[in-house]
């Protein structure tokens, strides 16, 4: 018989079942120590015996968890593969089981970072707020691949789009700006549409088109 150790900190939704002799361990939820009998727990309840021929049974057990807190955490929003894998090692489960789960979600058809990133262009695009380089810097945070990404942003969000888009922003912030000296009111605006990830030429071709003969004498400001 092998004696398995089961640790469980106040506050942790897992469990941790620790092989006595070998120092190996499996990350459990609470559905998964009921499917193995190992529930209801005492407190201070001592090192359960498995039978050699029950070990793999945690492995099985551990794979089930971490496809349910993939679901989980799926539920809440999408995710790019390197988010889900990041949330997932905050259970510290085995690297098989996270492989496994992030595997099982794709084919589900859950988690797939060409379609978040055609998702998050859709999005910027309705919003109207932020440039093309502003996208892509919001999926590099978000653990997107800049080869799916960029190619994402290339078909659906062109440098036309963006420049309407910057236009608008520009049009609108130009507003606010009225009664300051033009040099102050070009940087500031230059300044509004570069923190926005707008291309440069975009905003130069913006701040021509809003500002008139204030930007005659070019556009960057020093």
């Amino acid at each position: 018989m092998t004696e398995v150790r089961l640790e469980h900190r106040r506050g942790r939704s897992w469990y941790r079942a620790v092989d006595a002799g070998s120092g190996r361990g499996w990350v459990l939820d609470r559905q998964a120590l009921a499917g193995l009998r190992l529930l209801p727990l005492e407190p201070d309840a001592g090192p359960v015996e498995l039978a050699p021929e029950q070990l793999p049974l945690l492995d099985e057990a551990e794979r089930a968890t971490a496809r349910r807190r993939a679901l989980l955490l799926l539920g809440h929003r999408a995710r790019s593969v390197a988010e889900l894998r990041r949330l997932l090692a905050a259970w510290p489960f085995n690297p098989e089981a996270v492989e496994d789960a992030l595997g099982w979600v794709a084919q589900l058809g859950y988690l797939d970072d060409r379609a978040l990133a055609q998702e998050m262009v859709a999005l910027h695009l309705h919003r109207r707020a932020k440039g093309r380089r502003g996208v892509l810097a919001e999926m590099a945070e978000r653990g997107i691949p800049a080869d799916v990404g960029a190619p994402e942003v290339e078909r659906h969000y062109p440098a036309a789009a963006e420049y309407e888009v910057a236009l608008e922003l520009a049009r609108r912030h130009a507003r606010t700006l009225e009664g300051l000296p033009p040099e102050r009111r070009l940087a500031r605006l230059w300044r509004y549409l570069a923190r926005r990830g707008f291309e440069e030429e975009t905003v130069r071709r913006a701040l021509r088109e809003v500002l008139g003969p204030e930007a005659s004498g070019g556009v960057e400001p020093a």
